[in-house]
């Protein structure tokens, strides 16, 4: 017994010993593998290290991004060549010398021939969202026969073409000179400063500049009426201007600033008119009195972002307003652009306020957030959800930057999301928070808007309430300026007079020679002029500025803008007046641009006008003919299809297959369900119905669906 215990625990004695040479091993293994990863991270981090230390002390090579560049650049050029013709243009205005009245690009396309870059040189401790690089680059297009407009490998080459006007004399008398740029040739140390962002391209804007003067040498080429060779004195001066220009315009700190995104196409400006939010303030009722003697003097006013965009007539002594005012606020892309920057809010004064102030707060609305307002319309694409499309587009357009879905996840037809962002850091409403906010600001379609009354607050206490009404406008594709094509009915479709004017005023020349401080003065129709700040001696003054309103008829719109001489002492001095008629200037060449101040003697106004239709005739919602209108409607008639009940058969064998036509003014208008098989039908359907007058007319007319005439 005692030798058979002695071989149990040896036999133990090998297993343990087997065991533990295992686990040695095993761990040994794990150790190894382990360093060894250890090494290659190790060697990794080196290996950054280095390159990080040799770019910061010296350049690299670029053959690979020169192959790169030969690929990319003929996809990028169009949109680059593009966002820099306008900032060129400035630059040549302002370096042209005396003997040159005019001195613009016509037309400027640099080719799908790539810049080569030599080498480069980065900076890798800057911002984590830019990187500056730095690169020796040759830059020669092609602009003769060698290479032709055609394609290769499913990519277009285009030649260089940059045709420059420059109009020597005065005034009439001007003579122009059409020429065009070639053998252009551009050498020299470039800096790229990159921003990052996190949507798609991910590089926002490129700023481009020269580190010091680049070598700029070219030649230009006669297009027409006199040869520039017949006045040498007129070919050195462009060549000097140009050379001036191009260079000190961008060389560091100067540069030109692309936005990518635009330049690919990949996003819209900013300034981009997406339509039109009719406001009307109709009255108010329970002010609180904020005078000591007597009684408040109201007027309301509407706020956008923190900005005020509108506001009503005062009314004297009276707490319980009528203004019965529309204002018309233009939402444009940058509407949605910021957290806060679409919030809107309704706020009611008192005109004297005391204290010296020129007004007093009465109370104000609470805040609606327009995107969510507008976001979560009905996407359906028929009938009055027209236009909850529209304007669900656009704002998905704005809000994102990208193309909108088919249906919104919030949507009846794709229930159960209760919440989605809005692509800008806010969720926008859930279901429940987009029906109170139609019960308390109403329906943003015009077909559904009523009024609604929104309570007044003063430091969170009630102070009344407002009457108000809104609906949206999206802006409107058609052209005032083109034949208006046919309607579905065969019929032309209506001239669209109605919009946004985008007035913008560049800049002025040959102004009064006593070296003058000018100013503008701008006024569209009736409304209150704008008044800009001087521009302090100078008699070619650049402004750039822009004024933007609604017109209710852009064919009888006139804009009147005046040059004074700001003069403290003795008063200010006219300097001359323009008078455009909108729709003549719609008609002209953009690029003839030139207006003659009247009374300036040679002096002329640099302006630029630009009309966003916008239809405010109400779409009557209908299956059948989806784009009738009511031009001026008065009010929105809500009606309620319910149910029928004995109803004669029509049918032989069965019973009738009823459906109900909705007639408004004799037309038909809608087109309810069909009911098969009952004469006793239950619809329980909606309808809204634009009435233009009292005396309209509607009717009901129920069919058989099988019924034979």
């Amino acid at each position: 017994m005692a030798k058979l215990q002695e071989q149990g625990v040896g036999v133990r004695s090998v297993v343990l010993g087997a065991g533990v040479t295992a686990v040695v091993v095993v761990g040994a293994g794990m150790l190894v593998g382990r360093i060894r990863w250890l090494g290659r991270r190790l060697g990794e981090v080196v290996e950054r290290w280095d390159a990080v230390k040799r770019m910061e002390q010296g350049t690299e090579t670029m053959e690979w991004f020169n192959q790169f560049l030969d690929r990319y650049w003929p996809m990028y050029e169009p949109g680059l060549s593009k966002s820099i013709v306008d900032s060129l243009n400035l630059i040549l205005e302002a370096s042209k010398p005396n003997v040159l009245d005019d001195l613009r690009l016509t037309e400027f396309t640099l080719g799908s021939i790539a810049p080569r870059v030599r080498c480069v040189q980065t900076y890798p401790h800057t911002k984590e969202d830019h990187l500056i690089l730095d690169m020796d680059v040759l830059f020669a297009p092609v602009d003769g026969s060698s290479i032709s407009k055609n394609t290769s490998g499913g990519m277009v080459k285009r030649n260089s073409f940059i045709k420059l006007v420059a109009r020597v004399g005065k005034s009439v008398a001007s003579i122009p000179f059409p020429v065009q740029i070639k053998e252009l040739e551009i050498v020299g140390k470039m800096r790229l400063v990159m921003r990052f962002v996190s949507n798609y391209p991910h590089i926002q804007t490129v700023d481009i500049s020269f580190l010091q003067k680049p070598s700029i040498d070219f030649k230009l080429k006669p297009l027409g009426g006199l040869d520039v060779m017949d006045l040498p004195m007129l070919e050195r001066t462009i060549q000097s201007t140009l050379d001036t220009a191009l260079a000190a315009s961008i060389i560091h700190p100067n540069k030109i600033t692309v936005d990518l995104e635009w330049a690919m196409g990949l996003s819209d400006d900013p300034d981009k008119i997406l339509g039109v939010l009719m406001l009307t303030l109709h009255e108010a009722e329970h002010l609180k009195n904020v005078e000591t003697i007597g009684k408040s003097d109201p007027f309301a006013r509407v706020l956008v972002g923190g900005n005020v965009v509108g506001a009503t007539k005062v009314v004297d002594r009276d707490l319980s307003p009528k203004w019965e005012e529309t204002k018309y606020i233009i939402i444009r892309r940058s509407t949605f652009g910021q957290v806060g920057s679409d919030d809107l809010v309704v706020e009611v004064h008192d005109a004297e306020g005391g204290l010296g102030k020129s007004s007093k707060l009465m109370g104000s609305t609470t805040t609606l957030s327009l995107r969510g307002w507008l976001k979560h319309l009905e996407s359906n694409s028929t009938g009055a959800n027209a236009i909850s499309a529209a304007v669900q587009a656009a704002v998905t357009v704005a809000a994102t930057g990208a193309e909108p879905r088919a249906k919104l996840p919030d949507s009846p037809a794709n229930p159960g999301h209760e919440h989605q962002s809005s692509g800008s850091g806010r969720p926008t409403l859930s279901r429940h928070q987009t029906r109170k906010a139609f019960q308390e600001w109403g329906d943003p379609n015009p077909s559904k808007s009523t009024s609604v009354w929104r309570p007044l607050f003063l430091k969170n206490k009630p102070a009344g309430s407002v009457r108000l009404s809104m609906c949206y406008r999206p802006a409107s594709i058609q052209d005032p300026n083109t034949e208006h094509p046919a309607g579905e009915d065969g019929n032309p479709t209506p001239e669209v007079t109605t919009g946004i004017l985008r007035l913008r005023v560049h800049q002025a020349k040959d102004l009064s020679p006593h070296s003058p401080d000018p100013y503008l003065r701008i006024q569209i129709n009736d409304e209150e002029p704008v008044i800009t700040v001087p521009k302090r001696n100078t008699r070619e003054p650049f402004f750039e500025t822009e004024v933007t309103t609604f017109l209710q008829d852009v064919r009888e719109a006139r804009v009147d803008v005046r040059v004074f001489d700001k003069k403290d002492v003795v008063g200010d001095v006219a300097l001359g007046e323009c008078l455009v008629k909108v729709a003549e200037g719609l008609k002209r060449d953009p690029t003839d641009d030139w207006y003659t101040l009247v009374g300036g003697g040679a002096a002329k106004l640099r302006l630029s006008v630009q009309f966003t239709p916008i239809s405010l005739s109400t779409p009557t919602p209908s299956t059948t003919n989806p784009k009738t209108t009511v031009a001026n409607p008065v009010g929105v008639l809500l009606l309620t299809l319910q149910k029928a009940q004995n109803l004669l058969n029509r049918d032989v064998g069965g019973k009738s297959d009823p459906f109900v036509k909705l007639l408004h003014n004799g037309r038909q208008i809608y087109t309810s369900k069909v009911v098969k098989n009952c004469v006793d039908p239950v619809w329980e359907e909606e309808f809204a119905v634009v009435v233009g007058s009292v005396e309209d007319r509607v009717g009901f007319v129920v069919w058989d669906k099988d019924a034979v005439g």
